[in-house]
């Protein structure tokens, strides 16, 4: 008991400063995305954005590659200290980079065989962002060591400066591709903040990286799960958006879908800085005591909830006037997507919460179950909709496959069915507000 008091008293500081960073960056990117979205949207109008958003969806249907899952294996192996940092680190960014590559060869093979060459050149683009990115490694190691403060300041200066570079390239009418480029920009600052913030975490010691086929041969083995799980999950996230720009040769239906997508999307920095700060306190717990790791896994799904209600109530009540106000009257049929799609969302958001369990549970091959029946209802259900509702049929197949992959698919499994039975009885809002008084997440980690 006095260890688990220890155990506690050490950590609850750090996860409350933790929160408080991500939730400040969060807000300070999502208010600056929000406003410089509206501007490009109603500058390049609902064809350009369109274009933007699928050529973004197409190279992220590939770029499972590029990760391969590793990023959540990567947070638990510094928290477990098995390995040394600089194996971690050494390893993790040699096969990002070779995936990488791989990835922009799929995926820039399969864009020439079917897309004009401007849309090449727009997908080559977010294929090389895609490489760049590589260099995230550095944001877990933050995050094993529960020092987000140096993520969030990396984020906000990286996201103030391409905010910048939107408003200049909106100023100058700038092309497409040309806008495109601020995101490289964007990246190649980020990553190298983030490689400075390494540097003070660690006092500028100078471990040596080292890429070791031991523990390579561990991640490849471990992530392989995970990979095609995110390849799944990305596709039934974006195939929608690939789907509606393939079905459909004017491309400002992507653009409005796009739109609601966004901001169904935007919100979820709240539950996910929860989820995010907490996770390596979870994998800690248990090690310490497996009562405690349960109850904070089961807080945590109540507390998210809450959250996703509040702001699925908020959307239904004020999505059409913010859809008027950020892209303007064109864009005012995203907003029954919007509903649909933010709904789904909720589920999607609680799903995260999964990975952290199966990380800690070894249970990763069951990833890939409930991520292929995500992906498989959202394709047969966006083959069957679009075609007939457009976009209001790509919402409701995409709503209707969250629900697939995050609960039932669960449900269908006797070790995997503990955690869907706590998101289901989490939807109760009456458990997620007695947590949120009580404070019990933040007491008792």
């Amino acid at each position: 008991m006095n260890k688990i008091k220890e155990f506690i008293k050490k950590i609850s500081g750090k996860v409350v400063k933790n929160v408080s960073w991500i939730l400040f960056q969060n807000a300070y990117t999502m208010l600056l995305s929000l406003i410089l979205t509206g501007i490009v949207a109603r500058h390049y109008g609902t064809n350009g954005y369109g274009i933007i958003n699928f050529s973004s969806s197409f190279v992220a249907i590939f770029s499972f590659i590029a990760v391969f899952g590793t990023n959540h294996i990567i947070v638990n192996d510094f928290s477990q200290k098995k390995y040394k940092d600089g194996v971690i680190l050494g390893t993790n960014l040699y096969i990002r980079i070779i995936l990488s590559l791989i990835s922009l060869i799929v995926s820039q093979t399969v864009a020439v065989i079917a897309y004009d060459l401007p849309t090449n050149l727009a997908i080559l683009l977010f294929n090389i962002n895609v490489i760049i990115s590589s260099g995230d490694i550095f944001s877990f190691y933050s995050q094993a060591n529960i020092q987000n403060k140096y993520i969030s300041i990396a984020k906000i200066i990286s996201t103030t400066i391409f905010s910048v570079l939107k408003l200049v390239a909106v100023i100058c009418n700038l092309n497409i591709l040309l806008y495109i480029s601020t995101y490289l920009i964007e990246n190649v600052i980020y990553i190298i903040l983030l490689t400075n913030s390494y540097k003070k975490i660690t006092n500028n010691k100078n471990e040596k990286w080292q890429v070791d086929k031991e523990y390579l041969k561990y991640l490849l083995k471990r992530s392989k799960f995970f990979a095609l799980s995110t390849l799944m999950v990305t596709i039934y996230l974006k195939i929608d958006q690939v789907m509606l720009g393939t079905f459909f040769n004017d491309k400002s239906i992507v653009g409005i879908y796009s739109a609601a997508v966004r901001i169904s999307e935007i919100w979820t920095f709240v539950p996910l800085a929860v989820i995010t700060a907490f996770k390596p306190i979870i994998i800690s717990s248990k090690k310490v005591d497996e009562n405690s790791y349960f109850n904070n896994l089961r807080k945590l799904y109540n507390v998210v909830s809450i959250v996703c209600l509040a702001f699925l109530i908020g959307i239904i009540i004020f999505g059409k006037i913010g859809i008027l106000i950020l892209y303007g009257k064109d864009y005012i049929d995203a907003y029954i997507p919007l509903v649909i799609l933010t709904f789904g969302m909720c589920f999607g958001v609680l799903g995260n919460i999964h990975y952290i369990w199966m990380t800690c549970e070894n249970k990763e091959k069951y990833s890939l179950f409930y991520s292929f029946v995500g992906c498989f209802i959202n394709i047969i259900l966006n083959a069957l909709l679009i075609s007939k509702y457009s976009i209001i049929g790509a919402s409701i197949a995409t709503l209707i496959s969250q629900i697939g992959a995050n609960v039932v698919a669960f449900l269908l499994i006797k070790e995997t069915r503990i955690i869907s039975v706590l998101l289901i009885k989490s939807l109760n809002p009456y458990y997620g507000i007695k947590e949120i008084i009580k404070k019990n997440i933040s007491s008792k980690v």
